[in-house]
């Protein structure tokens, strides 16, 4: 961690302490240990280009956006900002979503003008309310971007529907990631074993040593596998 950095991070946790926003006495735990994950979490520009009060409002903005989430669910909210746009996001982590959300704001002709992208481990009870911040809890991708320009706020309804759906598939996409990879195994000692194709099985070893995602896969039978 860089001097700048380090000196930052102190700065904020200093003006945490006497921080008031708009959080009630009985949340002001759960977002003291919000911000200590969010912070050993944050890199970039962000840190570094706003001061404590800018950070600890988009963390509290953030937070109270994210403190109801059912399991499943991707929420995502649009909203005005006196520097442009916000754009929102709270999910399981998942690969892409970084990815999704800047072709999304392509779309709508918008620029990505900073923000960040947070796993943080999230504790909820049943109904899918946050009670704690920890190593005990959930990876979840917690998101938030500042646009400029583009219709986002004009389309804001369709344009959530369309990032929830984008957001959603994605996450469908590498959701079976261990099960794809599992399949690509056996295609290699098949390779091996019933058509002596080592060049085949090389090239699917390589793909699996070499950490590819992979986005999709086709169960095929003895008899497909076997096809010319």
């Amino acid at each position: 961690m860089s001097t700048t950095a380090s000196a930052s991070r102190q700065q904020l946790l200093t003006s945490l302490r006497s921080w008031r926003g708009t959080l009630t006495e009985a949340d002001r735990a759960l977002f003291k240990s919000f911000v200590d994950a969010a912070l050993g979490r944050l890199r970039g520009s962000f840190l570094s280009d706003h001061g404590p009060k800018d950070i600890l409002a988009a963390f509290e903005q953030v937070f109270q956006f994210a403190r109801e989430r059912p399991t499943g669910q991707v929420l995502i909210d649009i909203a005005s900002s006196d520097r442009g746009t916000v754009l929102m996001t709270a999910m399981e982590d998942r690969a892409f979503i970084v990815d999704t959300q800047r072709m999304f704001l392509k779309s709508h002709g918008a620029e990505w003008a900073g923000g960040f992208n947070l796993v943080l481990p999230l504790q909820r009870d049943p109904s899918g309310r946050l009670i704690g911040v920890g190593d005990a809890g959930e990876p979840e991708s917690i998101g938030y971007v500042r646009a400029e320009g583009g219709d986002l706020l004009v389309q804001r309804e369709s344009a959530i529907t369309e990032l929830q759906r984008n957001l959603g598939l994605a996450a469908r996409i590498v959701g079976d990631f261990d099960q794809m990879k599992a399949l690509i195994e056996e295609l290699v000692q098949f390779c091996r074993a019933e058509r002596a194709d080592e060049e085949t099985a090389a090239f699917l070893e390589w793909l699996l040593a070499e950490n590819f995602v992979f986005m999709g896969a086709e169960s095929m039978g003895a008899e497909s596998m076997g096809a010319e």
